[in-house]
């Protein structure tokens, strides 16, 4: 499955409409599904995307919930030139907004990240892609 880039809350209002997040679960969970997310694809994954909306996007529908794709505990946030420009803005955003994710990822804007089913970074695997580093975890709650 792949999702592509694109602003990710018209992408959610669609994947909402025709009722996708309970069928890609389904085919991820139970038949084994590869999910590929490119920028907000990668949001998507997540828990929610709410976070991201604080910096990147403008929202063009009334969504009420940001719930993702549920692909595991935590979000992505892309499209970072430093880990120093994420932890600016991580510091920006409330602590009743990042306590309720398992994980907070930035993506590095050449980065790339591979989760496997338990949720954990395969660094073996992202290494090995030439031109591109496996991000750095951010954060972690308990």
């Amino acid at each position: 499955i792949y999702v592509s880039e694109g602003n990710v809350f018209e992408m959610l209002y669609d994947i909402q409409r025709f009722q996708l997040i309970p069928y890609v679960r389904q085919l991820v969970e139970d038949q084994g599904a590869i999910y590929i997310g490119s920028s907000a694809g990668t949001v998507l994954a997540g828990t929610d995307v709410k976070m991201v909306g604080t910096d990147f996007e403008v929202q063009p529908f009334h969504i009420s919930d940001y719930q993702g794709f549920g692909l595991f505990s935590g979000t992505i946030v892309p499209h970072y030139n430093s880990v120093q420009e994420f932890q600016r803005y991580l510091s920006n955003t409330a602590e009743e907004e990042k306590v309720h994710y398992g994980n907070i990822y930035c993506v590095l804007q050449d980065g790339i990240v591979v989760i496997d089913r338990s949720g954990i970074i395969d660094d073996t695997l992202s290494k090995g892609y030439d031109k591109y580093h496996v991000v750095e975890k951010c954060m972690a709650n308990s």
